[in-house]
Order: structure tokens, then C-alpha cells, then sequence
């Protein structure tokens, strides 16, 4: 894959040099949400949140503190059965994980399962590894059974779907296709509704509009919509921006 990164060492290795995470497949008790609070790594984002929200009233700041809080130490619990879980990344609401491959998820991400439970998955051979500062919204649906990759600061909107296969051959429909890699870079905003489909490579930047059906590779700073997906812009990488405090 393109290293389209904006830091020097690409993502999926920032992602390999997580430490690995004890509580998978182990009986170690879980931790207390005091003690995920206590936990210096959720200190420091917890930190980092306040600072971000300076210019909010301080009511405000307080709540999304206290909202940041709460998703950190529940992430301790509902992602015990991942690979590895970068420090900051939160689950605010519901979400559903079934880890029976490897999964990864990275520091700052956030699953939002409110009102609708976030679904990740992986098969016995399968790989999912989510970037830094991510994000994947209400309802949306995840799953590897060979290898899905999503980049940094990724925005995945509400119900969209995400899959390496398509779980039945035309013909034998017990039987499951291959699967193909998928691979979404960098900065990549899906929006609500949208399926990407097995072996896509959606380039850095590119826009996926609500309800597209992506089933070819989508180039770098594009703007795709419809059934199925087709160029309707094409973004000027020189006008990106993106958050110094999430690079």
C-alpha cells in the first residue's frame, strides 16, 4: 500500500508497535472504571480533550470531559478481546466485537454506538486494523475474514457496512467466496449508508457519499456518489488540513 501518511512511519506499523493486549483470550479480571480513570494514558488524552475545547464555555468542556471519561473506561472492557488498543480510544454507547482473527485499534479512536451498536468482527484468518483517530459511527458494520485495513482519522458515518467477502457464492450459496483486501487510506470520510465492497481501495481523502455502492478502487481526493459509485469531484489536496493534534 502507498504510504500516504502525513507522520513519517505509516500507520499499520504504529499499529504492529502496540503493545499487545493481556486480557485477550486470558482470565484476568477486568479492570474498575476507577481504575481505567487512574490509568496514566487516559489521564493524558482526558488532557488533551480539555485543552482541544479551550474555547467552549467551561459547562461544555466539563460534559464532553466527563463524556470522554466514561467512553475511555468503558473501552477497557468492551475491546478486551482485541489484539492490541491504543491509549485515548473510546466506545461511547453500545458495541459488538467478535475477535476470532486479529484486530487492532488505534490510539484516539472512538466507536460511537449511540443509538445503534457498532459492529467489528474478524474470522479465524482474518485481520482488521483501524488507524489513530478514527472514527465509526452508529450502526456501522466491520468485518475481515482475510484483511481490512482503515487509515488514520478515518470518518465512518452511520450504517455503513464494510466487508472483505461476500459470505455466499453465486452459486453455492454455502459456500464463502475468497476474500479480497480492502484497504481505505488516510482522511477517508464514508458517508451514512455506504457499502464498500470486497478487494476496494478507497485513496487518501477521497469522499464517499451517503448511500454509495463502492465497488471499484476510488482514487485519492475524490468525491464519489451513487449505485454504483462514480467521480462527481475532485478535491485539491493542497486545501487539506489536517488537526495538528491529530497527526
Amino acid at each position: 500500500m502507498r504510504n500516504t501518511i502525513v507522520s513519517d512511519v505509516p500507520c499499520w506499523q504504529q499499529l504492529a508497535r502496540l503493545q499487545p493486549n493481556p486480557r485477550k483470550d486470558s482470565h484476568m479480571p477486568l479492570p474498575s472504571p476507577l481504575a481505567s480513570l487512574l490509568e496514566k494514558r487516559t489521564i493524558v488524552a482526558a488532557r488533551a480533550q480539555w485543552t482541544r475545547d479551550a474555547e467552549l464555555p467551561r459547562a461544555v468542556r466539563a460534559h464532553k470531559a466527563r463524556r470522554a471519561l466514561a467512553g475511555m473506561a468503558r473501552a477497557r472492557i468492551v475491546l478486551r478481546s482485541l489484539d492490541a488498543v491504543g491509549g485515548g480510544s473510546r466506545v461511547d454507547g453500545q458495541a459488538v466485537i467478535e475477535n476470532l482473527g486479529r484486530m487492532e485499534l488505534g490510539a484516539g479512536s472512538v466507536l460511537r454506538g449511540i443509538p445503534t451498536a457498532v459492529e467489528l468482527a474478524t474470522g479465524p484468518t482474518g485481520v482488521l486494523r483501524i488507524g489513530r483517530h478514527a472514527i465509526v459511527n452508529s450502526g456501522a458494520s466491520i468485518c475481515a475474514h482475510g484483511s481490512i485495513a482503515i487509515g488514520d482519522r478515518a470518518l465512518i458515518g452511520p450504517g455503513v457496512m464494510i466487508n472483505d467477502t461476500s459470505f455466499h457464492d453465486l452459486y453455492e450459496r454455502h459456500v464463502m467466496p475468497e476474500p479480497l483486501a480492502v484497504v481505505i487510506e488516510d482522511d477517508v470520510w464514508i458517508g451514512a449508508k455506504a457499502s464498500v465492497l470486497p478487494g476496494v481501495h478507497i485513496g487518501r481523502g477521497a469522499v464517499i457519499c451517503a448511500h454509495a455502492l463502492v465497488q471499484r478502487d476510488v482514487e485519492a481526493f475524490t468525491v464519489v456518489s451513487g449505485v454504483p459509485a462514480v467521480v462527481v469531484a475532485t478535491l485539491n489536496p493542497r486545501k487539506f488540513i489536517v488537526d495538528e493534534a491529530h497527526r
